[in-house]
């Protein structure tokens, strides 16, 4: 539960601080510990029952950014933490534990940088109009020029990276670069938009690649070969709307966003829809779906939830969705688990939101935190300080077996960030 193992608590300690503990939880004599990712006000050494719900301390790591330097964002990859910096340095972590596993300065980043591609034997940073390719244990092997501006996210998977651009010579593009052929610098096959540029990221699911044009026309091919599998006229999909938006896709379908506010899931091998849901406007940023909940940004409205499948407690036709709930003071979807969504509210503290009706049920104490990551692997939640500090924060929704302790520690980083460890009640 604590980045220390147990016999190092002891020995940090001592065994009569640990007995002490243990008479408090007896006694219900300490003081509850209020909903919180770290302990505002709490006195180090104080021993207190973790009282639940609430929100802990997983592990925390502290980079090494040289001053004048910060933070900029942080991403979920795989097994992967990333974070970067504004002047262009990459740092990746392990998802796990939040040990430090590569750092490197990426040419342009400080520019540009698109969100990270983890692929199997590389790391890949794309950024103004090169893809920066790394090995998985930090050491650069080569820039590969696209001689196009590259418009949105890139997608990959296995050695292939999937590029949109603008080329010089006029039209909006996907190119397919296969990174175990090093000796060229060709892409291994383009798919030209038929009208209108690529603004949206593309989407990869499986061996298929989706990439919507501006005009509303969105594609689905072959990953392999670029051959169209959608049984539609000219094998694409109308969203008769402007896609600016980034695609999604997942196991039960597309994600399309509209201009004109209409939300699409669309079926991914026939082009179907398989249900609408109306917003009161244009939607420009990405969907966020998760297991079972698609989130939705209405620029009036705020954060939507809308089922991904259909409610078996409603009855009536669910073509045309109805969300089922709507907050206007989200700013960040950021996991979610069986009973509540995370979400990073305007006031910057992690709220956990009732999934059925978005009601607050508890947040944390702390709303100093800087950056987030969406995580739609699992609940935790990942964020980072503005000087470097990468925090792993995991719901606490029981109270254990038989109860826990909490020691509350201060600890020693520049924040003065304060540790949550707990010792299991035997």
């Amino acid at each position: 539960m604590s980045q220390f193992s147990f016999p190092r608590f002891l020995c940090r300690f001592g065994r009569s601080r640990v007995a002490t503990a243990l008479v408090a939880v007896a006694a219900l004599s300490a003081t509850m510990f209020s909903a919180g990712c770290g302990g505002d006000g709490e006195t180090p050494g104080d021993i207190q029952v973790v009282a639940n719900p609430g929100f802990a301390r997983q592990w925390a790591t502290n980079l090494k950014i040289p001053s004048g330097d910060k933070v900029r964002s942080i991403f979920v990859r795989d097994a992967y933490i990333v974070v970067y910096s504004k002047q262009g340095v990459v740092y990746g972590l392990a998802r796990e534990n939040g040990d430090p596993r590569v750092s490197m300065k990426v040419p342009g980043g400080d520019f540009r940088m698109f969100p990270p591609i983890i692929l199997k034997e590389h790391l890949v940073f794309p950024t103004l109009s090169s893809l920066e390719i790394y090995s998985l244990t930090g050491a650069k092997e080569r820039t590969l020029e696209i001689g196009a501006a590259i418009r949105a996210d890139c997608v990959g998977a296995t050695q292939n990276v999937f590029v949109p651009v603008d080329s010089p010579d006029g039209g909006a593009r996907i190119k397919r670069y296969d990174l175990n052929n090093k000796a060229v610098n060709i892409p291994v096959w383009e798919l030209q938009a038929w009208k209108g540029g690529l603004a949206s990221a593309p989407a990869l699911h499986t061996d298929t690649v989706y990439l919507a044009a501006e005009t509303g026309t969105v594609y689905a091919v072959t990953a392999q070969d670029r051959e169209p599998i959608w049984p539609l006229p000219g094998n694409v999909f109308d969203a008769h709307s402007a896609v600016t938006a980034p695609l999604r896709a997942d196991d039960v379908g597309l994600y399309i966003s509209t201009v004109e506010g209409k939300f699409y899931c669309v079926n991914r091998t026939s082009g179907q829809v398989k249900w609408q849901w109306y917003g009161s406007g244009p939607l420009e940023e990405a969907p966020v779906p998760l297991a079972d909940t698609v989130y939705i940004k209405d620029p009036n409205r705020g954060w939507v939830a809308v089922d991904k499948v259909e409610n078996p407690e409603i009855k009536a036709p669910q073509y045309n969705r109805k969300e089922r709930w709507v907050r206007d003071d989200i700013r960040q979807v950021l996991s979610q688990d069986d009973r509540y969504t995370y979400a990073l509210t305007k006031d910057n503290r992690i709220s956990a939101l009732d999934k059925k009706t978005g009601q607050t049920k508890f947040q944390s104490k702390r709303n100093d935190f800087y950056v987030f990551a969406t995580n739609a692997k699992d609940s935790t939640i990942y964020t980072c300080s503005e000087q470097g500090r990468v925090v792993a924060v995991r719901p606490v929704l029981t109270p254990g077996s038989s109860g826990e302790v909490v020691m509350i520690e201060q600890d020693k980083s520049p924040e003065g960030e304060v540790a949550v460890l707990m010792l299991p009640v035997p």
